[in-house]
């Protein structure tokens, strides 16, 4: 069975069981990722395929995405490209991403397999209920962002975090997730191979700082 009927399937069990409860809610679909472009986040849900698909099995899984442009603008465009409007943002382009496994009971990265036995239907409300049931939830919880900023610092991604309630206007959050990701290096062994990364990020969040006046 040819490598492309494996695609095939996948293709189909994305269409009836993924895409209808996405477009009910004003997703689109562009390639292999569905958007949803809002006032203050944009919203991306991506079907990101193994490296290693084969003809006798393919593996995929879902992976989400939130992008905020209030936290991309105090973020020196770190993660769009000047001048390039309008603009949708790719899967590592947003500043909160979570993949699907770590939302479902197993708490672990997790890939569908598809083989020529695999039925698209059945493959289909396996993905439907794994976004219904853990996709949509996570994703309407974080699309507010002052959520998202509590799931940001949760995952120790202070500086972004840090923007996040620069751009909410609370200075004092702001300031003390920047000292958060400063002492998070200042505490790392600085092994020569590191210390050059370390001093550069170092650098870069006292700038910041002052660029954006937040005392440390």
């Amino acid at each position: 069975m040819p490598r492309s009927a494996l695609a095939k399937t996948i293709v189909e069990a994305v269409k009836r069981g993924l895409a209808p409860p996405l477009r009910e809610i004003g997703f689109r679909k562009t390639g292999t990722n569905f958007y949803q472009l809002t006032s203050e986040s944009n919203k991306l849900v991506h079907i990101q395929s193994s490296q290693w698909n084969s003809a006798s099995l393919s593996r995929f899984t879902i992976e989400l995405g939130i992008y905020f442009p209030s936290i991309d603008g105090l973020m020196d465009q770190q993660f769009t490209r000047k001048g390039t409007l309008p603009w949708s943002p790719k899967i590592f382009n947003c500043q909160l991403r979570r993949r699907i496994g770590l939302l479902l009971p197993i708490n672990r990265d997790f890939w569908w397999e598809v083989t020529p036995a695999t039925d698209a239907n059945h493959l289909a409300t396996e993905l439907a209920q794994a976004w219904q049931s853990y996709g949509a939830p996570w994703m309407n919880r974080n699309s507010n962002l002052g959520a998202a900023v509590l799931d940001l610092e949760a995952q120790s991604l202070y500086w972004v975090a840090a923007a996040g309630r620069l751009s909410m206007g609370e200075r004092e959050q702001a300031s003390r997730l920047a000292r958060a990701f400063i002492e998070s290096f200042t505490k790392q062994a600085a092994h020569p191979a590191n210390a050059e990364l370390i001093e550069k990020h170092l650098t870069n969040i006292h700038r910041w700082c002052a660029t954006h006046k937040i005392k440390l």
